[in-house]
């Protein structure tokens, strides 16, 4: 599962180095693919459509 938020490197700076749980993982969670910013993952979405 792939979670989107408009800038994630935003979230990273808040809560990505004095968070708990989770947000503990923000950096991994970006680094995989599994937090990515809207833009990107809209562009995986309709780049696929617009081959067709």
């Amino acid at each position: 599962m792939t979670v989107v938020h408009i800038n994630p490197q935003g979230v990273l700076a808040a809560y990505g180095e004095s968070g708990r749980g989770a947000a503990l993982q923000i950096r991994t969670l970006i680094e995989n693919g599994r937090l990515m910013d809207l833009t990107t993952w809209l562009g995986i979405v309709i780049a696929p459509a617009s081959h067709g």
